[in-house]
Formats: C-alpha cells, structure tokens, sequence
C-alpha cells in the first residue's frame, strides 16, 4: 500500500465516528442494508459464508488498515456474506454513499484499493490451488505459511500467529473435516513444527517450509 493513499485513507474515515464490537458480534449481515462502510482500526475481522449444508466458510481475514465490505459494493454481490469480529474491534463507521464519492474521486486511492484487491485474489488463489492439488497436510501447511506471513510477529526463529485460530477455523479455510485438521496438526506437534493454546499458534517456519511440497 501506497503511504500517501493510506494517509487520504485515514484522514478522510477521520471525520466520522468511531464503533466497537465485541469479539464474536456480526458487524454486517447478509440480510441487512449496507449503509455504512468501516474502516478497521484495531483487531480482525473474518468474513465468511455459510453453505447449503449450514457449513461455515472463512474467506478472508481483515487486518488494520483494511476497510470493509467496499469490494462488495462494487461488485454488487449482495446478500451472501457476514463480517464477523474474530477479537474485540474498533472501527470507524462512515456512509457508503460518501465513501463511494471519496474513492470515485481519487485515482492514488483506487489504485490502493486495487493492491488490496489483488493481494486478497493471490490469497484465495493459493487456497484453491492447495485445495485441487495437495493433500491434507500440505493445505494446512500452506494456510499456517499465509496466516504467518500476513499475521505473524516474529518471535526468535519462530513466528506467532496471535489470531483465533482453532481447528474448526482451519478446516473451515480448507474445505476438511475437524478431524482430519486435529490429527494433521497432532503430527505437526510431533515434528515440533507447532505449538499451540486456544489463543495463539507458535510455528517454526523454516521447518513447514521444508515440509510444504513446491513451496517457494
């Protein structure tokens, strides 16, 4: 992202007031009118979907910095997606027609907006690719690798990844069952690649690299 389009960014969501929503609240609903357009100051927010089956599907992951569901007003795809707060959150709340305007206006800004767009789309990418071509170690490897990489602090030579992220998530992501992310990351605790608690994930990034098949 571009500093001077971040800064527009944030001296233009600057003017309007500031929401919190508790870890677990749904900040937008399918069902509902989008009014109002939020730029994500603190924690992360999941956007996901929910199957034909009733099955909850994580699509994105937004981080500070980010503002949401603009992707969505422009492409025009209503009623399909929640916006979730994965951590208590704070964002600054702004009406969609104003925030149109702003972005409408600014070619710094829209091209932002098109990084953002297209690093999102190389996400989801991998993601598909791993969920034709690998098997199930490998997508989980692949998806810790992403969630490092976008996410993580790094701790010595390891990396922390300090987003929710419980074995319902991971399979969520992916596309298996509970039970097969718990006995792939079981092993991974074998080969001391990761350690966990129901907050945070530690992972030793050099050695999942070494296990990801084609990883570059």
């Amino acid at each position: 992202m571009q500093q001077n389009a971040v800064d527009k960014i944030d001296k233009f969501f600057s003017k309007f007031p500031q929401v919190s929503f508790t870890k677990g609240k749904t900040i937008i609903h399918p069902d509902g009118q989008i009014q109002n357009v939020f730029l994500l100051k603190r924690g992360k927010v999941r956007m996901y979907a929910i199957s034909p089956d009733g099955q909850e599907v994580t699509l994105h992951i937004f981080r500070p910095g980010s503002f949401f569901p603009i992707m969505i007003l422009l492409s025009k795809v209503y009623g399909k997606y929640y916006f979730e707060a994965l951590e208590n959150v704070e964002t600054v709340k702004a009406p969609v027609e104003k925030v149109m305007e702003f972005v409408e206006s600014d070619n710094e800004v829209l091209l932002d907006l098109a990084t953002r767009f297209s690093d999102a789309i190389s996400g989801l990418s991998l993601r598909i690719e791993s969920l034709v071509f690998e098997d199930a170690y490998n997508r989980i490897a692949g998806l810790l690798l992403y969630f490092c990489d976008k996410f993580g602090e790094k701790k010595d030579k390891k990396v922390l990844i300090t987003i929710p992220l419980q074995h319902d998530d991971i399979a969520s992501w992916l596309g298996l069952r509970r039970e097969t992310v718990s006995r792939q990351f079981e092993k991974m605790h074998k080969e001391k690649i990761v350690e966990s608690n129901k907050k945070q994930l530690l992972v030793d990034t050099d050695k999942l690299k070494e296990k990801v098949k084609h990883y570059s």
